[in-house]
């Protein structure tokens, strides 16, 4: 099977609960989410179009990126940490790849808005959900059953009640496999005012994170100089 790669990359992971593994990034081409933040889109002109910000867009992203084999991408990871992005790499069957590195002996993660339910069969080791407005906050319940951590972006629209109902299901309909919460502050770097809000909703009781204990999200690629 062929994918379509935006890029790949020896790094180190700067976001969430396994902040500073050394990783290799795998962005996957394509996304129809839109989110008006992005940081990827603009990176290698993926956009086609406009977006829309208040829903699905019109167009994905693409055509970009550079086709490449299973083989070609398996022998470009250099490190025991793969990290599949995007883009939103659910729109992609993912079993070739996490096949191969479990082979290996590498561990996967998959970092996904939620658009829809794996394509294949196979499961990544770690899961992380970031949950999107123009997705109403919502993901399949299949993806969200193997979702390992949640990583909300805090930005100038998500609010109290879009948090508290995806920390709420995860407690009254499925305490299995969440590890955790993390509230990244918006930006590349993160500004003052999303900084602020990030802080207000860690520490100000706004929202019950019932058992999971809520983490700030720094971002250590920026700290250190790296992608």
């Amino acid at each position: 099977m062929n994918y379509r790669v935006n890029e790949q990359f020896d790094s180190i992971q700067g976001e969430g609960l396994l902040t500073g593994i050394p990783a290799t990034f795998i962005r996957l081409q394509g996304c129809p989410v839109g989110c008006s933040w992005c940081d990827s889109g603009p990176l290698a002109n993926w956009l086609e179009g406009k977006r829309r910000t208040n829903g699905m867009t019109a167009n994905t992203w693409g055509p970009g990126g550079e086709v490449k084999t299973l083989t070609e991408i398996m022998d470009a990871i250099h490190e025991r940490h793969v990290i599949i992005t995007g883009g939103e790499p659910t729109i992609w069957n993912l079993d070739p790849i996490l096949a191969a590195c479990k082979a290996l002996g590498y561990t996967t993660q998959l970092e996904t808005s939620g658009l829809k339910n794996l394509v294949g069969t196979l499961t990544p080791d770690w899961v992380t959900w970031s949950p999107k407005k123009n997705l109403n906050f919502q993901a399949p319940t299949e993806l969200k059953d193997i979702t390992n951590e949640i990583k909300f972006v805090v930005d100038d629209e998500i609010s109290v009640l879009d948090m508290q109902g995806v920390i709420d299901y995860f407690y009254f309909e499925n305490d299995k496999t969440l590890e955790g919460v993390v509230l990244m502050p918006e930006g590349c770097p993160p500004g003052v005012q999303s900084i602020k809000k990030t802080m207000e909703l860690l520490t100000q009781g706004q929202v019950n994170y019932h058992q999971y204990q809520p983490r700030f999200g720094d971002r250590l690629q920026y700290r250190l100089n790296m992608r």
